[in-house]
């Protein structure tokens, strides 16, 4: 017998893979991971077992059910009906199953992990606060709930609860430990309540098992415990209850959930807290927690509070699929910072169970109120704590988008320590394995490297007529021999010989599919392949993981790299990154590994700051340096040219790729590479498209002559012939029709946009018409631009000349102002200059001044205060700017365009471009 419920009325087919069993076990310990075998005990198996009781109950709702009985909305309730003819009853013995465990679980902490019998805990859990419609606050009665939640919280993969006050019911804590899950309960809520009380309540429940920690409060440095008692008595009052907790029970963890991220001193000063708890709200980041707890303090971190509420504020309705995309995306979030590997949370509780109906103060007990606050931080979308919504399931437990989100979500495993790599070989920036080691070839007979496995000899490449140094591979086998990639300076090596990547993006969609499915061993793939090689293309850089063996095999049989990338998003799993790599680690095809694109400009995907990107990076890069055994090159992609600081905050990443469309000027981000790295450069995407706007019209020749153009321009500067570039990718292969959100991936459509800057001729990214062959495969005017390019010749010791490095250029640039509330905020890097926007508020005007460095004793400034006379003159970068600040004035709502370049004899230019109307230039200033 199968059983279904219903997920808001939409009908999904049952899936597998989610990591959790189909069929149900008992088992005696909540899940956690260990290293030795599920076999050896039953209480170190790496998953949620559920008592046969609900088994089938715990398997359909993990398997995402199908329909809902009788049709309709349905919830909880009707599964439980179903469920109840197998199911004993929770009115017998309360002590019942405590009596049948024998011992304990050891509960310790060692610096960031909490252990259970020494194995790491990653918290997967649930606040659960359950009230029924009429009822308030203080109404929660676990024993009335507990029977009809068990079951699809423990669906869900659920291994924690976690409440808003004392659990004593033995029946409860039965039911729960009995489904794998833990519990974290609140001691101590309110400041009014009876301190010595606390000894009672613990003392009640010491011995259940199902108990993992105890914990106090809950963000009470905002209420002052709800007595607004003042923050040095609140501390006292902490440190007081976690005094009497460890009289009653030494053996368990004591934790206390806090606002935000805490001070160091808060934390120091708490030395009987073993774990705490932060509730966070930023949207869909966490901002700097993860980062700033590392600074605060080493013991164990979880986020006691996290998630979305289903109603946005803006639209005024309820929005399921956004709640459902902040679960997703936060708890991804979490997964990435694991203390199981090496990060610095131990997981979290996503706020809450169900829907309360007490919370608008202003409403009913008995109604579904829209009642929120916007403090102006908040959760996403619309950054309101509309309260009465918050729950994954509603107060009929009917299943919300977010319960299945959050089923979704599995709980991590450790991954082995990140071995040592050696990063200062004379020869390399990347250490070798040494079966991958060959020793170079003669440098003479060599100008350009590609994967051929015709001969294991130099041989002759009809387009160039320079000798190429081949490697061999057995095709549709093991790979005969490994080469041997590193980065030498600016030079990417192939078993010692300086390569030029003639490349381009391949992401092969058919007519009628989306962005999610790209077809690479399709029935394209052999014609793809032969054009690309007929046209001298040596790498393809795909926007995702390419595992496929007979793809792989293809295209290193006809010389061509790959270039997979195994971190499309940033909120993906570890293990998701390890697993991309372990896939195709082993074949010769695979040049080097990328990390993201574009995660300046599109946060990963998931809204990340600069910072949390950041990390992400770094975080991937030790997973893939850990999983590859032949050390090959890691790379990242960055929107424009990052600036210094950024390069230098991920020491990690081996060789930088860049975006860039900037008509047919590409030559200004390669001086500006010049100054800020030694590293290796390719461009990532670059070219144009072939509709043009301005004639609304296909226009192939001026597609043909960007092409040429700039692989021309990426040629003499390659690191080959002593310059600062290593090649670059074409952007793209061929068509999509699927990327007009709006229209149909049956129709060829003309859709696009203008951001001001964009490829020639008419600054507009046409969305699907950016392939040099279309979708049919006929290759256009620029296929044959692309074949004439000649790659450049190894010319050693030789710079090129047409490089000219700048002069020092500033690491960052800046700009605090009025409309940052005078914090100091990055602008955005595009070739040689730095830009931002800004939207004029109701005063009709706003003041600025431009940080270089990051550093305000380098700030450049005019001479006086709400400066607009163009006569002024630049100064700086020093310390003497207070109150001289450049005024811009326009009318309320209007967008201004602010730029910053350095140019040349060593002087500033600040532009201030309002829409509409004539630029303002200011300049001056000194270097340093």
């Amino acid at each position: 017998v199968w059983l279904s419920v219903c997920h808001r009325g939409k009908s999904q087919p049952k899936r597998n893979g989610t990591g959790r069993p189909s069929v149900s076990q008992p088992r005696t310990m909540p899940v956690l991971w260990s290293d030795k075998s599920a076999s050896e005990s039953p209480t170190q198996r790496p998953s949620l077992w559920l008592l046969p009781l609900f088994a089938l109950a715990g398997a359909a709702v993990a398997s995402r059910p199908a329909a809902c009985i009788g049709g309709g909305t349905c919830g909880g309730d009707q599964l439980l009906l179903q469920v109840r003819s197998r199911a004993t009853s929770l009115s017998g013995d309360r002590r019942s199953a405590a009596a049948r465990i024998s011992g304990r679980p050891s509960i310790t902490v060692d610096r960031r992990q909490i252990l259970v019998d020494g194995q790491p805990l990653h918290l997967k859990g649930i606040c659960w606060n359950p009230t029924d419609v009429g009822e308030g606050v203080l109404d929660h009665h676990f024993v009335n709930f507990v029977t009809r939640d068990v079951a699809l919280i423990a669906g869900a993969g659920i291994n924690a609860v976690r409440t808003y006050g004392p659990v004593d019911d033995f029946r409860v804590l039965d039911a729960l430990w009995e489904h794998g899950i833990w519990v974290v309960p609140t001691v101590y809520m309110a400041g009014d309540e009876d301190v010595d009380g606390v000894r009672d309540i613990v003392a009640r429940v010491v011995d259940h098992p199902a108990i993992l920690m105890w914990q106090i409060g809950n963000e009470w440095n905002y209420h002052g415990f709800y007595i607004h008692l003042p923050f040095d008595e609140s501390m006292q009052r902490v440190r007081r209850i976690a005094e009497i907790i460890k009289e009653v029970d030494p053996s368990r963890p004591v934790a206390t959930v806090y606002g935000g991220v805490p001070p160091k001193h808060a934390v120091d000063g708490q030395p009987d807290i073993d774990v705490w708890g932060v509730n966070y709200y930023d949207g869909l980041t966490f901002g700097p927690l993860f980062d700033a707890w590392k600074g605060i303090s080493e013991r164990p971190l979880y986020v006691a509070e996290y998630g979305a509420d289903a109603w946005n504020a803006l639209a005024s309705q309820e929005d399921d699929e956004a709640q459902a995309k902040a679960v997703r995306v936060l708890t991804e979030g979490i997964i990435a910072h694991t203390a199981l590997r090496g990060g610095v949370v131990s997981g979290g509780f996503l706020f809450e169970w169900s829907d309360e109906w007490w919370k608008d103060t202003g409403g009913s007990l008995t109604a579904h109120d829209v009642g929120g606050v916007a403090p102006g931080g908040g959760p996403y979308p619309d950054k309101t704590f509309n309260e009465e919504w918050w729950g994954v399931v509603d107060i009929n437990r009917g299943l919300r988008p977010a319960y299945f989100a959050y089923a979704d979500e599995p709980v991590p495993r450790p991954v082995p320590p990140t071995p040592e790599v050696i990063r200062d070989q004379p020869e390399a920036h990347v250490s070798q394995a040494p079966t991958a080691t060959r020793p170079p070839e003669d440098k003479s007979e060599v100008t350009t490297t590609t994967p051929e496995t015709t001969s294991s000899e130099p041989t002759t490449t009809p387009e160039s007529s320079s000798t190429v140094s081949t490697t061999t591979h057995a095709q549709g086998g093991e790979p005969a021999e490994m080469p041997s990639v590193v980065v030498h300076g600016r030079e990417i090596r192939v078993d010692g010989t300086v390569i030029h990547l003639k490349g381009v993006c391949w992401h092969p969609v058919a007519k009628g599919h989306g962005a999610d499915h790209p077809d690479f061993g399709g029935p394209w793939l052999d014609r793809d392949v032969e054009l690309m090689a007929e046209a001298g293309i040596n790498a393809v850089r795909v926007f995702g993981p390419l595992s496929d063996r007979h793809v792989l095999d293809t295209l290193w049989s006809h010389g061509i790299w790959v270039i997979p990338n195994v971190l499309q998003r940033g909120d993906a799993a570890a293990d998701v990154v390890a697993a991309h790599v372990d896939e195709a680690k082993d074949h010769p095809a695979i040049l080097m590994w990328e990390l993201g694109g574009e995660w300046n400009y599109n946060g990963f995907l998931a809204g990340f700051p600069q910072e949390m990107s950041r990390a992400k990076v770094r975080e991937a890069a030790a997973i893939v340096r850990s999983h590859d055994p032949h050390q090959r090159p890691i790379a990242t992609v960055y929107g424009g040219v990052p600036s210094r600081a950024v390069v230098d905050d991920l020491p990690e990443v081996d060789v930088w790729g860049i975006t860039y469309f900037q008509g047919l000027e590409i030559a200004s981000a390669m001086r500006r590479w010049a100054a800020i790295s030694q590293k290796p450069l390719y461009m990532a995407q670059y070219g144009a498209d072939a509709w043009n706007t301005d004639t609304a019209s296909e226009d192939q020749a001026s597609q043909s002559k960007a092409v040429t153009e700039l692989s021309s321009a990426i040629c003499e500067q390659s690191a080959v012939a002593g310059g600062v570039i290593s090649g670059g990718f074409i952007f793209e292969w061929s068509d999509e029709w699927w990327k007009n959100p709006a229209g149909d991936a049956l129709v060829h459509e003309v859709f696009g946009s203008s951001s001001g800057n964009g490829p020639f001729p008419d600054g507009t990214l046409n969305e699907e018409w950016w392939g040099i062959v279309d979708i049919e495969r006929q290759p256009r005017e620029a296929y044959f631009s692309y074949k004439a390019v000649l790659p450049p010749e190894v010319q050693e010791g030789k710079a090129s000349p047409a490089l000219q490095t700048p002069e020092e250029l500033p690491s960052a640039v800046s700009v605090i102002a009025t409309w940052t509330n005078w914090i100091v905020e990055a602008m955005r890097a595009d070739g040689d200059a730095w830009s931002c926007s800004v939207t004029i508020g109701k005063a009709g005007s706003e003041e600025f001044q431009i940080v270089l460095d990051n550093d305000r004793s380098k700030t450049l400034h005019p001479p006086a205060p709400m400066t607009e006379d163009e006569a002024s003159p630049i100064l700086g970068p020093d310390a003497e700017y207070f109150g001289k600040n450049w005024m811009i004035r326009g009318t309320p709502g209007s967008i201004v365009q602010v730029t910053f370049r350095a140019i040349a004899g060593g002087v500033y230019e600040v532009v201030v471009s309002p829409a509409g109307s004539t630029p303002r230039t200011w300049r001056g200033g000194h270097r340093p």
